[in-house]
């Protein structure tokens, strides 16, 4: 057998000591790193659809932004020619306005831009406010017959009759 000397048993008593400590910091080291692997894990899982709905809402805001842009270029481009119909419009009725034969009124001068164009608000009163296939069929009739009106005033000019033409299109 051994003989054990108290240094021998001092020096197992530190090996011991060592081996302990560094099995302890291990076991700590793998205790904190599991415990934050769960505690990001959990994290991520719970915040995910969050993160998905904000990115969702974010690329539908873009996708809305670049529609709204669209909208608003196509607005402005069909403004822009609108204001150069009206602007012909006048330039044409200008000398059929001031010809007595024409249907006009001596005197009359052209319609200014001003009070050529009205604004939505003003043109809302006069708007139809029957929408169904039989108010829409009535308003074809006063426009058609509003026409005829025009068309007999101008003398004809070569102009097709409006009660000679029939209804192709459908109302709805």
């Amino acid at each position: 057998m051994f003989s054990k000397s108290p240094r021998q048993d001092m020096d197992a008593k530190n090996v011991i000591l060592v081996v302990a400590f560094l099995l302890e910091e291990n076991v700590l080291d793998q205790l904190v790193e599991t415990i934050t692997d769960m505690v990001a894990t959990k994290f991520l899982n719970r915040t995910k659809n969050t993160v998905d709905h904000i990115l969702s809402s974010h690329e539908f805001m873009l996708a809305s932004n670049t529609a709204q842009a669209k909208t608003t270029l196509t607005l402005k481009s069909i403004s822009t020619q609108l204001e150069a119909v009206t602007n012909s419009l006048t330039e044409v009725m200008a000398p059929i306005q001031r010809d007595p034969h024409m249907g006009g009124k001596s005197g009359h001068a052209p319609p200014v831009k001003s009070s050529a164009t009205k604004t939505a608000k003003e043109c809302q009163g006069s708007a139809p406010q029957d929408h169904s296939p039989e108010g829409n069929f009535n308003l074809c009739k006063k426009i058609n017959a509003h026409l005829a009106e025009i068309n007999k005033a101008m003398g004809n000019m070569g102009m097709v009759d409006v009660a000679d033409i029939k209804a192709t299109a459908t109302w709805i």
